[in-house]
């Protein structure tokens, strides 16, 4: 499968009601995939699969990353463990820039700004 189509996956489960949904088990699939072709097409060598207890952990480059559901009483969808350390994520997106930033020390994240502007007369 393909990074675009594992994306498409991951999102239809925001709009899937029950397993699919975006606290269902199958979320949890749809984002391992999504990680396995993320490493691919970030051309990072590494491994994704799934622990007992439902976690996903990536290896690479000798970083071990673990990626979990969030408790539901935090306002996280995703819980990143790097090195022992713990945030929280509210989307895949930011699970990506984690995992991401985590692997890849040459990856320079990017804020966009957008901003209104006032029509000015011709």
């Amino acid at each position: 499968m393909s990074a675009p189509d594992a994306l498409r996956r991951v999102r239809a489960c925001a709009e899937e009601p029950g397993e699919g949904g975006p606290s269902g088990p199958g979320s949890t699939e749809r984002l391992r995939e999504l990680l396995e072709q993320s490493l691919l097409a970030w051309r990072l060598d590494g491994s994704v699969g799934r622990a007992g207890d439902g976690s996903i952990h990536v290896r690479c480059n000798g970083t071990e990353i673990r990626i979990a559901r969030a408790p539901s009483a935090l306002p996280f969808r995703w819980m990143v463990t790097v090195g022992g350390r713990r945030r929280g994520a509210i989307s895949v997106v930011a699970v990506l820039r984690q995992l991401r930033a985590a692997l890849d020390p040459a990856f320079v994240p990017r804020r966009v700004h957008v901003a209104g502007s006032a029509v000015v007369p011709p």
